[in-house]
């Protein structure tokens, strides 16, 4: 075992198991195991970062997941070779949670034979929602135009599910397909309840957070930015005339999952073992296997925002800015206290939470210098994204988000992400 400051290194991975009786042949490339949350399945991941915290082993590590918006800083693995088998301890383990093996080089999945993200007989969230998020992203909205053809938009969305698979493409591409309600019913009678339109928010003192409900989402987040580009360019090309591109914002993770205003950002994420649990529609309901997503482009005022002390700066979040550790006590005006649903008064902790979201949101910046964060917010329930809105507008009685001071939403819309099943029947 080679030791460097802040990493375990050594140079080669010869067996790695599901469990101590089985494994594969010998492999120079770098193997992850990992518990995927609710799935029988396997599913990609991310490459590694070039700082990653841990390469190559021939020794048994392991390293607990930190998760914020979907970026995962330090991955669960297991590293195993023939002479360090997996102590029995983890092979227990590894025996009641289905674990999953994954090269980070290019995509080799193992599980019984199982697709990635499949889960034999249920409806399958679309695999671009749950799995760790890329270094780049891209977001473009779109809606119909006058005697738009449903045929033309079905085989364009075929299209861009199968992108990543032409000769050349070594990097993998996560697609998602979002719709508006309107969209939505056009296509597949599989919509969920309690679907609405984003209305848009006004606080009694002017604060907006603006209207724009499209028709369709495009979200594309890959390694290497020119693919995130050449994928919607591809498919905004191929509805061309039949729908038209309302808005779209690249975006990318900053530093160790930062919010531009240096907060970590995403720290209250459910933990990715019950991450499908909160976001993903449950089996037996209209839209099984789906989600509901707000998305929003909200603008960073920096300035205003940096000239606040840093007392100041953690009331606002509700957090400390050195390592997101929860305040003791929340003000009134927090932003926890405005989106963490509790069943108990706002900011109770002791009470129990609900409507939990999964958070995959990233920083954006323009040529013009406008900042801020692309927010993407994925629920089983859109009720919980509505209420949340409301609270911190100062809609539901509670005094307004200290958040719309320094930031606000130039656009918002609500949209469900069918299930892979339902996505497979409307493209034929």
């Amino acid at each position: 075992m080679v030791e460097i400051p802040g990493r375990i290194v050594v140079p080669l991975v010869s067996t790695v198991g599901e469990c101590s009786d089985r494994g594969l042949d010998e492999l120079t490339a770098p193997y992850v195991v990992e518990c995927p949350p609710n799935r029988l399945g396997d599913e990609r991941t991310a490459r590694p970062s070039l700082d990653s915290l841990i390469e190559v082993s021939n020794k048994v590590v392991v390293e607990r997941n930190v998760q914020t918006h979907g970026h995962r800083i330090a991955h669960c693995v297991v590293f195993a070779s023939r002479s360090a088998p997996i102590p029995t301890a983890m092979s227990q383990q590894a025996k009641r949670r289905d674990l999953r093996v994954c090269v980070h080089d290019w995509g080799l999945w193992t599980n019984k034979g199982v697709p990635p993200t499949q889960r034999p007989g249920m409806a399958n969230p679309q695999h671009a929602i749950l799995t760790n998020l890329s270094k780049y992203q891209w977001y473009t909205h779109l809606s119909r135009t006058d005697n738009a053809d449903l045929g033309v938009i079905k085989q364009a969305l075929a299209e861009v599910r199968a992108i990543g698979s032409e000769t050349g493409v070594t990097i993998p591409i996560n697609v998602c397909v979002l719709f508006g309600p309107t969209l939505l019913a056009d296509l597949t009678d599989d919509v969920p309840e309690d679907f609405l339109p984003y209305p848009g928010y006004e606080s009694t003192d002017g604060k907006v957070a603006k209207a724009t409900q499209e028709e369709l989402l495009l979200w594309v987040h890959s390694a290497d930015k020119d693919l995130c580009w050449e994928t919607q360019w591809k498919f905004r090309n191929a509805v061309a005339g039949h729908m038209t591109v309302a808005r779209e914002t690249p975006a990318f993770i900053y530093r160790n999952s930062l919010d531009l205003t240096g907060f970590i950002d995403g720290t209250g994420n459910p933990p990715p073992e019950e991450q499908h649990g909160k976001a993903i529609v449950p089996e037996g309901s209209p839209g099984a296997g789906g989600a509901f997503c707000i998305a929003q482009r909200w603008i960073h005022d920096l300035d205003y925002f940096n000239g606040l002390s840093l007392e100041d700066q953690e009331n606002t979040f509700g957090r400390t800015k050195a390592d997101s550790t929860r305040l003791e006590t929340q003000v009134p005006t927090s932003h926890l206290v405005h989106v963490e649903l509790r069943d108990g008064a706002p900011g109770d902790q002791s009470a129990p939470e609900r409507g939990e979201m999964v958070r995959r949101s990233t920083p954006y910046a323009f040529h013009d210098g406008t900042v801020g964060l692309y927010f993407m917010g994925f629920c089983k329930d859109q009720a919980p994204m509505r209420e949340r809105m409301e609270a911190m507008y100062g809609l539901n009685g509670q005094v307004r988000d200290a958040l719309t001071d320094y930031s606000t939403p130039a656009s918002g819309a609500y949209y469900f992400a069918p299930s892979v099943e339902t996505l497979d029947a409307i493209t034929g």
